[in-house]
């Protein structure tokens, strides 16, 4: 029927979001990764490392607004999250990318905090979206789909580090532009995809292979991003070799879109509708799952006995208990 192949549709697309997720949770690291940007501020700006620190430390406050964006994404739901964040993404780095080009002569150290404020504020926006998106449409799955999430709040920042290495040094402006286009697409992308399923629809069978793929793949980029910053620290990549670095993480994003495409559940399952309680069950129905046989074939077990003896003092009548204590009387 209609409203199964909608269940059926809505069980899926929990899992295309869940894979989603993984790149709106890496776009929650933008912020981690200031520190690309503190040579440019101290040489073309001539801040000093007081005044960087500042900085910093305006931009840690503008992430500690997440509980607005819990109280929002329980009033307006992921959508508008999606789009909250999307936009401090591209007002807050926007105009740090303006303000480090040039197009903003001298601006302040005020005006530099105030820019990446904004921006940081995308990161509760974008983070509270996907791990509760994931906890509504994963109620029994609850921390290995969080897990999934929350490791990229940490990963991302080694994932947007080594972009700016392989692709990007020593141009600080760029590497902002980057930052500034990209998560926010991802975002507005996301929004087109995200939603909370029905508790029935979440509470259907999720095979945790499709969880633990996407673990393996998690532990993969961690190994290789670890990899690739130790062996350039020690050693150095050529030019060539830095392109290929960050090629190769495309691989890796790539990868977790096997996870809505596995299907390991079966095809065509629909969540099974909710037993009804005893009082709403019919009355020989009850009594047959409330009052099991007895072994020697007898029916009236000691319960049944209690049940019926009680349900025949119930039906007598107040004036059969009237003429039975009169001859009693008597």
């Amino acid at each position: 029927s209609r409203v199964a192949r909608s269940r059926r549709a809505n069980m899926e697309l929990r899992w295309v979001y869940l894979a989603v997720s993984v790149l709106v949770s890496t776009c929650c690291a933008i912020n981690y990764a200031f520190a690309v940007l503190t040579d440019t501020l101290k040489k073309d700006f001539g801040f000093s490392q007081t005044q960087v620190d500042t900085i910093g430390t305006v931009g840690n406050i503008g992430q500690y607004f997440g509980l607005i964006a819990g109280v929002a994404y329980d009033r307006y739901g992921p959508k508008v999250s999606l789009y909250v964040g999307a936009f401090c993404i591209f007002a807050g780095f926007g105009s740090l990318t303006i303000a480090l080009s040039g197009a903003i002569p001298n601006p302040s150290v005020g005006v530099i905090a105030f820019f990446y404020f904004i921006g940081s504020q995308s990161q509760p926006w974008l983070d509270n979206d996907s791990v509760v998106t994931n906890v509504y449409n994963f109620p029994n799955n609850r921390g290995l789909a969080v897990g999934l999430s929350k490791a990229f709040n940490g990963l991302g920042a080694s994932v947007f580090g080594l972009m700016y290495t392989g692709a990007f040094d020593p141009s600080a402006v760029a590497y902002l532009l980057f930052i500034t286009i990209i998560p926010t697409c991802i975002a507005l992308a996301a929004s087109l995809l995200a939603k909370q399923v029905s508790e029935a629809e979440g509470r259907a069978p999720a095979a945790p292979s499709r969880f633990y793929y996407g673990y393996v793949v998690t532990l993969a980029l961690m190994t290789y991003c670890a990899g690739i910053g130790v062996y350039n620290a020690l050693v150095g990549l050529s030019p060539k070799a830095k392109g290929i670095s960050v090629a190769l993480l495309a691989v890796f994003y790539i990868a977790y879109a096997y996870i809505p495409l596995a299907r390991t559940e079966a095809r065509g399952a629909a969540p099974a509708p909710p037993v009804a309680a005893p009082a709403q069950m019919p009355n020989e129905l009850y009594r047959k799952i409330a009052i099991p046989s007895h072994p020697s074939g007898n029916d009236h077990t000691e319960g049944s006995t209690v049940v019926t003896d009680t349900k025949q003092k119930a039906a007598t009548s107040p004036d059969d208990d009237h003429d039975h204590d009169h001859r009693h009387h008597h």
